[in-house]
């Protein structure tokens, strides 16, 4: 499993990609050392996970959001995994929001989740710079790659 480290702005997304088909990636572009990721406002599935480390979080939120699309649903629909698995983590917090990539079938009329930690949210058209590493994207080994991307 590929894990990448992402920076917009302020906030840092981890990522995991697998050989998974269908993706949310609109664009890539290879840039130096890194690729910058291109993607349109589209709908993500999502639940915020409060006071755990990093770790712990994400292993809560992946099973939150895989019982979504295994069928804890409205609609009792299974939906087929995408990637990326996104773990936003902003500066100064301690929530971690946990998404995946609702597919593009899915977009208008994606079902509603029926545990009420779990949620539906659009997001904005946003470049990414992406640097991939092996690994787990523990919080240690993200800041250390982090510490060696140039300055904006």
């Amino acid at each position: 499993m590929q894990q990448r480290a992402l920076s917009h702005g302020n906030n840092i997304f981890i990522t995991f990609n697998t050989n998974l088909m269908v993706t949310a990636t609109f664009a890539t572009f290879q840039v130096k050392d890194y690729e910058l990721h291109q993607y349109e406002t589209a709908k993500w599935v999502s639940t915020v996970i409060q006071g755990e480390t990093q770790k712990e979080a994400m292993c809560q939120g992946f099973w939150k959001l895989f019982h979504y699309i295994q069928g804890k649903n409205e609609k009792e629909m299974k939906i087929d995994m995408t990637v990326p698995v996104t773990c936003l983590i902003k500066s100064g917090c301690a929530d971690f929001k946990i998404s995946f990539f609702m597919p593009f079938e899915h977009q208008d009329s994606p079902p509603q989740p029926t545990n009420s930690d779990v949620f539906i949210k659009g997001r904005k058209a946003a470049a990414v710079f992406v640097r991939s590493f092996g690994g787990f994207a523990s919080q240690r080994n993200m800041l250390m790659k982090l510490k060696s991307w140039p300055e904006p």
